[in-house]
């Protein structure tokens, strides 16, 4: 997910507090090791969850910070986890970005990032080159070019928020 186009996405319909809370699993293993100083800079607070148990806990934090939102970031563990995580956003009326859109699926309030469906398009004619001969080396590293912006209308409505 575009870090920059998730704010933007989200100050769209709410302003940031600062105590707005992005969320990862590892936040070592940041997609870019500017994005913590990034976020702390701008006011933002990154909180890390290892596992599945860590996740209350950092939830437990935003709560106790009283944050404004989260932008909850590509990750296996919180994928796997993403029924409770907006279930949680829906029980403390926070509003939060997601970088997949299946968490709108289950609840969440919006996502925003590369579009899936054609990234598996073009993963299809790399492996058609392939079966004709063509040498994986020699294909160019691309890029995902296509995103998608995904709101639940009927969960920014339970959260008062206008969609512009």
């Amino acid at each position: 997910m575009s870090h920059e186009k998730a704010i933007l996405a989200f100050h769209a319909v709410r302003s940031w507090s600062s105590t707005t809370l992005p969320i990862r699993a590892t936040p070592r293993r940041c997609a870019t090791p500017r994005m913590p100083r990034r976020y702390s800079t701008s006011g933002f607070k990154i909180l890390g969850a290892k596992g599945p148990g860590d996740i209350d806990s950092a939830f437990a934090a935003m709560s106790r910070e009283h944050a404004g939102g989260a932008i909850v970031l590509v990750d296996a563990v919180l994928q796997n986890n993403r029924a409770r995580i907006t279930e949680f956003a829906a029980r403390h009326r926070l509003p939060a970005v997601y970088g997949l859109s299946e968490y709108t699926d289950v609840g969440g309030l919006m996502a925003y990032g590369p579009d899936r469906l054609d990234m598996f398009r073009h993963a299809a004619i790399y492996i058609d080159q392939i079966l004709k001969g063509a040498k994986p080396g020699d294909l160019p590293v691309e890029q995902p070019n296509k995103f998608s912006l995904v709101v639940n209308l009927k969960t920014a409505k339970a959260l008062g928020l206008t969609i512009p």
